[in-house]
């Protein structure tokens, strides 16, 4: 555990400080700008909401975590800039995801929610949506994925809100995923309340932080001059 935290601090250069329990929605997944685990682009219409749906059918099994050796350095911190952060182009991005060297890594860091195994992020809307695998994070720290594991708790409450909202237009999730974590979702929040353990504040940092340092820990190979562009 000591060489994963270590790893974990190391990557996104600073040390994670968790959530305050005190404040209103602190643990959930999507809390603050400031401190949010999801990145959810696209227009966001303030004139029109996006409602959680009924999961009657929803049944959480736990994914666990991909321990791949397929990212640079800067693969990880390239497709950041190219696709993610604020001042990021479509131009940009579609050259960095097109370029063949980098593929493997893009796999890795962007999974599709429902993969068999999650890198950094669970992703939908093929990439525009996207969040944290915090879950995988706490799992790693534990050394436990069993089904009573904190790990697959906190999991099941987060794909439950997923569930629920996916079918919102990009920039809508964060509005769903709110009422769905109280609402549709309430019966997983009590259980997954164990990830506000301080054993865990390397997990709990800023999408940006998170996706710096979870993409090192499950998807790095180390600094290379692979292709970026």
């Amino acid at each position: 555990m000591c060489g994963f935290l270590a790893l974990l601090i190391a990557a996104c250069g600073e040390s994670a400080t968790a959530p305050d329990a005190a404040t209103p929605d602190a643990s959930m997944p999507d809390a603050t700008a400031k401190d949010s685990t999801a990145n959810d682009t696209g227009t966001n219409d303030s004139a029109s909401t996006c409602q959680p749906e009924a999961l009657d059918a929803f049944a959480p099994k736990f994914v666990p975590p991909s321990m791949l050796s397929v990212c640079t350095s800067n693969q990880i911190q390239g497709y950041y800039t190219a696709c993610i952060d604020a001042n990021h182009t479509t131009m940009q991005c579609n050259a960095f995801r097109s370029a063949p060297a980098n593929a493997s890594c893009i796999a890795c860091l962007i999974t599709p929610f429902g993969s068999s195994a999650y890198g950094a992020t669970m992703a939908w809307h093929n990439g525009d949506s996207l969040v944290s695998n915090v879950a995988g994070c706490v799992a790693t720290i534990d050394g436990d994925e069993s089904p009573t594991s904190c790990a697959a708790k906190f999991q099941a409450w987060v794909s439950c809100q997923i569930s629920a909202c996916m079918h919102c237009d990009p920039g809508h999730y964060l509005e769903c995923q709110m009422p769905a974590a109280t609402g549709a979702c309430g019966a997983y929040e009590a259980a997954a309340q164990c990830e506000l353990d301080g054993k865990y504040s390397p997990c709990h940092g800023s999408f940006q932080a998170n996706f710096l340092s979870f993409g090192a820990v499950f998807c790095g190979a180390g600094s290379s001059d692979a292709s970026t562009d």
